[in-house]
């Protein structure tokens, strides 16, 4: 590999395996024709059919993989107290003790590239340690009440651009396992949290662009932010899209071109098959209240059904 390699690093067990397949075939297909990749797979008991898999996807573009068996000891002293969470979403800890490279691109398994990441890759981090996007579904009102007033800038950790060699050089991986430890009972992004608060003053914002979440498309939401006319140009033209089209009665916007990826990928028997006529709504609705009682009588939810249509809101849960 050469020192233009583009790492990037995932996380997975073998529940997740195959999204993180979907994530690994966008970045393959939309990358530039002079992009070297490199994947980095920090994996919780991944099958050998899953992983013979993801190594079939070099038909598509060659590539370098290298599967890092996770330990379970070393996430012992967390707890995950989001549903659909497991201890392995802590594992990003891990990446600059595990990878030797001095920056690392890391990517959810709810990824989708939609054109090659060497710009992000090669932004200039300086002397921060961490690079994300502003997450504008979670206000100050969180973040200053559970992680207190060092943190000016809440970053979505489902991307980010990790300085490793700072990260080693200051024991970022340490004092994120202690705070997580100590606090994770009481923290509802568990690393997430941990990650913003640790980096609090070191963090290098990133392009909406780069993690264009499903609130992007929420009118509430788009005030939040620091630039309406940024958040609503990167929804119009994400370089990233975070979502979930894997799920079943998911209708966000993306989801019909997931969907053909999977078509063309190894899992295309996998595809979700979708509900309709009066069962998709009561199943959507359902499903919905359980999140969010009493949803109707709020103005932001009409507010969103108009913006996206109403299976778009209550189909992404």
């Amino acid at each position: 590999m050469s020192a233009d390699t583009i790492n990037i690093c995932l996380a997975a067990d073998d529940n997740y395996a195959v999204c993180m397949g979907i994530t690994i075939l966008s970045v393959l297909k939309n990358a530039s024709k002079e992009d070297e990749l490199a994947f980095y797979i920090l994996e919780n008991q991944i099958s050998a059919k899953r992983k013979a898999e993801i190594e079939s996807l070099k038909k598509f573009r060659e590539f370098n993989i290298f599967w890092i068996p996770l330990n379970p000891s070393d996430f012992k002293q967390c707890k995950v107290t989001r549903r659909g969470l497991t201890l392995t979403t802590y594992a990003r800890f891990l990446i600059p003790d595990t990878i030797p490279c001095s920056k690392v691109l890391y990517l959810d398994c709810d990824i989708l590239a939609r054109g090659s990441l060497s710009p992000l890759f090669n932004t200039d981090l300086g002397d921060k340690l961490v690079g994300g996007v502003i997450d504008i579904g979670i206000g100050p009102k969180y973040y200053k009440k559970h992680l207190g007033e060092r943190v000016n800038h809440y970053l979505n950790a489902g991307v980010l651009l990790i300085n490793n060699d700072l990260w080693r050089k200051y024991s970022i991986r340490e004092w994120l396992f202690d705070y997580s430890g100590d606090n994770s009972s009481r923290l509802k992004y568990n690393d997430q949290d941990a990650i913003n608060y640790v980096c609090a003053g070191r963090k290098h914002i990133l392009p909406y662009e780069w993690n264009v979440m499903d609130a992007f498309y929420y009118p509430d939401l788009i005030e939040r932010g620091s630039s309406r006319e940024d958040i609503i140009r990167a929804a119009l033209a994400p370089k990233i899209r975070h979502c979930k089209p894997f799920k079943k009665n998911y209708f966000g916007p993306d989801k019909e071109e997931y969907r053909l990826l999977m078509a063309e990928s190894p899992w295309k028997d996998l595809i979700p098959q979708d509900d309709s006529g009066i069962k998709l709504y009561i199943l959507c609705l359902w499903n919905y209240f359980k999140v969010h009682n009493f949803f109707f009588l709020k103005k932001k939810f009409w507010q969103r059904v108009k913006a996206l249509g109403l299976l778009a809101i209550i189909g992404n849960k």
